[in-house]
């Protein structure tokens, strides 16, 4: 139940967002995810989310930063 609530409420909420304003926001939630996983020890996380990151920033048409 919670899920579907959830779910329903931040649908809502995407589909109010611009398609700029939503591409801005991935982008700053992926800098994030990014910069967390380039600060751990570990590489295998490396080579499995930050690929991932870059799938869903080719399929938003969101830039890297370089």
């Amino acid at each position: 139940m919670q899920a579907k609530i959830l779910s329903y409420v931040i649908g809502m909420i995407l589909s109010q967002l611009s398609p700029d304003l939503f591409r801005n926001l991935l982008d700053s939630i992926l800098d994030m995810i990014e910069a967390k996983v380039e600060e751990t020890p570990s590489k295998s996380d490396d080579r499995l989310v930050l690929p991932l990151c870059r799938m869903v920033r080719e399929a938003f048409g969101v830039a890297e930063e370089e």
